[in-house]
């Protein structure tokens, strides 16, 4: 019988149900990686909102170093996708592997040597980025 975790199960509730919704323009990012936030919706009583969106990273391609201010579920649709948090070794992700990053926590994460498509859903605050660069 399959198994999934709770974050799992809820960011798959989360894709179903958000991709009828159409699309938003993208965010201003560079041009090796190309953001498509899908949808947008409030999370009620709180100052948060839940984001959808799609993430193409070109081959060879690192992200600067990075924060997202609240929690972040990556799932790697297409690709090799790696991550590095902080203190920690690369962690490398293939087509249908899927990753949590903590809210606040400074990463780095890239494709490899093909390029990768990723589904994202973030936690943000209402008007803040969706993720902030370290310097």
């Amino acid at each position: 019988m399959l198994k999934l975790n709770f974050p799992f199960a809820i960011f798959i509730l989360l894709c179903l149900s958000f991709l009828s919704h159409g699309q938003e323009s993208s965010l201003a990012v560079p041009s090796q990686i190309n953001r498509n936030v899908l949808h947008r919706s409030d999370i009620p009583g709180t100052n948060l909102e839940v984001v959808l969106a799609d993430t193409e990273i070109s081959k060879d391609t690192p992200v600067e170093t990075h924060i997202h201010h609240n929690i972040v579920m990556v799932y790697v649709v297409e690709g090799e996708y790696w991550v590095q948090l902080k203190d920690q070794p690369r962690k490398i992700l293939r087509t249908g592997e899927s990753i949590t990053v903590p809210g606040n926590t400074v990463h780095q994460d890239g494709a490899n040597s093909q390029n990768v498509k990723l589904t994202a859903v973030y936690i943000v605050e209402k008007g803040q980025p969706l993720a902030s660069p370290v310097k």
